[in-house]
């Protein structure tokens, strides 16, 4: 149970600091179009998608109904949402870079726990407590004491 949970999330955290640098040197180094670049992995993903479909992956329920049948018009909310958010968080990541984007998403982690508390008067489960800080002091470091660069590969 949450030693799969566990694995799962440092999984999901590794691809996607590989999905941040990729984004950025692909939007910094090599002048790609951050639109046509989240185009490209909407693509991709609906291929993936589809893949699982047809290799059985998908439930009985999408079969039979179909895979969009139980939608409704809130439905597309989240969609929308998340289309906004990844064509942002590319443009974030071409300006600013990287780390930049972290430390503002660990300044929307944090205002999300003070706003928990004060909304709904609800302290933050302890493992954010405990993970906000030490992401927090991942990226401090990182940004510290960054990588050398290899006079060799020039």
């Amino acid at each position: 149970g949450s030693i799969k949970g566990v694995g799962c999330v440092l999984v999901a955290a590794a691809l996607s600091g590989v999905g941040s640098g990729i984004t950025e040197w692909a939007t910094r180094s090599q002048r790609r179009d951050n639109y046509l670049q989240t185009l490209e992995m909407a693509l991709i993903g609906c291929l993936i998608l589809t893949v699982n479909l047809f290799l059985g992956l998908a439930d009985e329920i999408a079969w039979r109904d179909g895979l969009f049948m139980r939608w409704t018009w809130l439905t597309i909310l989240p969609v929308l949402s998340q289309s906004v958010g990844g064509i942002l968080i590319g443009v974030i990541t071409k300006i600013a870079g990287g780390v930049r984007k972290i430390m503002a998403t660990i300044s929307g982690l944090c205002l999300t726990c003070l706003l928990q508390q004060a909304v709904y008067g609800v302290v933050p489960p302890v493992g954010t407590l405990l993970a906000v800080p030490l992401v927090a002091l991942g990226v401090y470091l990182h940004a510290s004491y960054p990588p050398k660069e290899d006079k060799h590969k020039q």
